[in-house]
C-alpha cells in the first residue's frame, strides 16, 4: 500500500505547476504599439523627457520636448487610431526641459517643465479645450528645475 504525499510536498509541486504555467503565458507576451508607430516617422526627428498619462476613460496623453519644434513641448492624445496634437504643437513660449503631464479629474493636461526662457524654471501649462495657457507666473521657482513631477 502507498503511503500518500505529505501536505508539504503536494504543496510544493501544485506551487511549481502554477509557477511553470504563469511563466510560460507571460514569456508568450510582448509590447505592442499603440496604433500606428508615428513616432519613428523621419519628420518627428527626436523626443525628450517624455510623460505618460491617462485620463478618466484611459486614454492615453504623452507630453514630450519636441526637437523637431525647437525643443518646445508638443502633447499628443491616442484617439483609438492615431497619436493626433492636444492644440499646437511646441506650444511652450520657449526651450523646454523634463516634462512631467498629468490630467485633473475632468481631463484637462496640464504640463509642467523646466523653461529654458525663465532660467531653467519651473513652468506649469493647462489646455483649455483650444489652446494651452499659462497657469500661475512662468518661471516661478526659486532656481532652476530639474524633474518636475
Amino acid at each position: 500500500m502507498q503511503k500518500p504525499l505529505p501536505k508539504q510536498i503536494l504543496k510544493a509541486t501544485i506551487l511549481l505547476f502554477w509557477c511553470l504555467a504563469t511563466a510560460l503565458s507571460t514569456s508568450a507576451q510582448s509590447w505592442q504599439p499603440l496604433g500606428p508607430d508615428d513616432f519613428n516617422q523621419p519628420s518627428f526627428n527626436s523626443a525628450a523627457y517624455p510623460s505618460l498619462a491617462l485620463d478618466g476613460s484611459g486614454t492615453p496623453y504623452v507630453a514630450y520636448v519636441d526637437r523637431g519644434n525647437g525643443y518646445k513641448t508638443t502633447v499628443k492624445k491616442f484617439n483609438g487610431t492615431t497619436w493626433v496634437d492636444v492644440g499646437a504643437p511646441g506650444f511652450s513660449a520657449g526651450q523646454a526641459s523634463f516634462t512631467s503631464l498629468a490630467l485633473d479629474g475632468s481631463g484637462t493636461p496640464y504640463v509642467a517643465y523646466g523653461d529654458k526662457g525663465n532660467g531653467n524654471k519651473a513652468t506649469v501649462m493647462k489646455f483649455n479645450g483650444t489652446t494651452w495657457v499659462d497657469v500661475g507666473t512662468p518661471g516661478f521657482s526659486a532656481g532652476q528645475a530639474d524633474y518636475t513631477s
